[in-house]
């Protein structure tokens, strides 16, 4: 009986250690290896464009030139890690834009995956000037998400559906798609542990 009871233990001792290994992670990016990196910077990917489309899949804004760097304010054991806002460079676009207010993000992989989730944590809005219909406003709020991360590549797809904000002209179009390929570019290498 008592061998029982003491193989009883190690087995349930055994389940609870692989069901915390199972949902812990320690998600961070590392560079060089071992040290926290302190910020992420993406580029667009050479040779493709970001765009604004409309909910048709017609052009509304094309970017050819575009980067952000944003800090890293929290990462490690157990959590995702959240960038706090960001700072765009917007270049070569077809029409007008301004970022109004660049929002924060959380990238999250489940353990052994190279796919990490983007979300917004904050509200982020950009201003499109189209010139014939006036300017319009679209944007994300927290909790929306915006694309996906190749942890093993550090390529981030963007692909999130925004919203027309307060302070559009009545003619834009009520939702649009901004899409981009992006790649971090900072740290180098990108190095993304989530085991």
């Amino acid at each position: 009986m008592k061998y029982l009871k003491i193989l009883t233990l190690a087995i349930a001792a055994a389940l609870l250690m692989a069901l915390s290994a199972g949902t812990a992670s320690a998600d961070e990016i590392t560079s060089p290896p071992g040290k926290r990196a302190k910020e992420l910077v993406y580029s667009l990917v050479a040779g493709t464009s970001g765009k604004v489309l409309n909910t048709s899949g017609g052009e509304i804004l094309t970017c050819s030139k575009a980067k952000t760097t944003r800090p890293i304010v929290s990462q490690g054991a157990g959590m995702p890690i959240v960038t706090g806002p960001d700072e765009y460079d917007i270049e070569s676009c077809t029409l007008s834009t301004k970022v109004l207010k660049a929002g924060g993000d959380e990238i999250e992989a489940p353990a052994e995956s190279t796919t990490a989730t983007v979300k917004a944590t904050s509200e982020s809005q950009m201003t499109v000037n189209t010139g014939l219909f006036g300017s319009c406003v679209y944007g994300v709020t927290a909790g929306t998400t915006v694309g996906s991360v190749n942890t093993s590549s550090g390529e981030f797809t963007a692909s999130a559906v925004t919203e027309k904000l307060s302070g559009s002209a009545f003619a834009c179009p009520d939702t649009t798609k901004w899409i981009a390929n992006w790649i971090i570019t900072v740290p180098d290498p990108f190095l993304f542990d989530n085991n």
